[in-house]
């Protein structure tokens, strides 16, 4: 009740033209940073179900390992990504990104942090420049990962150096056994090692 009194009293205050129409603008996953570069839900596929025996059988006692093409369509099928679609995709979005936070930026309302839309439209910009920079060829990688809720979680991956980090976030009441599930993850170099976490917020 209280938080509906409040957003009222917000609405009332700040007139409609001033709510922008999209606020995918700040955000560090999306955007190269101390986690590494970001690969984006269109890199990391999961195995399918009646495959997962397989890439288990593949991965042994490894956390992870690298696949060849053929390994990956026979894991993936029809799933296995297009490494020029994926990375023109992602540039794209990156594009959009840099063009709201922009849009953002000429809104008076949001004048005192002008600046940092602008400084974070052309991160997205050289991020778009890098991705489209890439030859038209991704390393896939099967990953041994760690799933707490498969309901309401996701996975992200990040590279850094010659490292994937991979982590999958759920919501929860309880902190749960990791399940563990085989991906693909695709990355623009060649990796020598993953880490691997889960994490459940409740």
């Amino acid at each position: 009740m209280k938080f509906t009194a409040l957003f009222a009293v917000i609405c009332y205050f700040i007139p409609a033209q001033s709510w922008p129409k999209d606020l995918h603008c700040i955000g560090f996953e999306d955007l190269p940073g101390v986690w590494g570069i970001p690969l984006g839900a269109e890199r990391i596929v999961r195995v399918p179900e009646k495959q997962q025996k397989f890439a288990s059988l593949l991965l042994g006692q490894n956390s992870f390992r690298s696949l060849s093409r053929q390994e990956s369509r026979e894991l993936l099928g029809e799933a296995e990504p297009s490494a020029s679609v994926v990375l023109e995709l992602q540039a794209h979005e990156a594009d959009t990104k840099a063009a709201d936070c922009r849009e953002l930026a000429e809104n008076p309302f949001f004048s005192g942090i002008r600046n940092r839309y602008l400084a974070t439209a052309s991160e997205f910009d050289r991020y778009a420049v890098y991705l489209r920079s890439l030859p038209n060829e991704l390393h896939p990688y099967l990953v041994k990962a760690k799933e707490g809720f498969e309901g309401t979680g996701s996975f992200e991956a990040y590279l850094k150096d010659d490292t994937v980090r991979v982590q999958n976030r759920s919501l929860g009441v309880r902190i749960p056994a990791p399940k563990e599930i085989a991906l693909v993850v695709f990355t623009e170099k060649t990796i020598s090692h993953a880490d691997i976490s889960y994490r459940v917020v409740d």
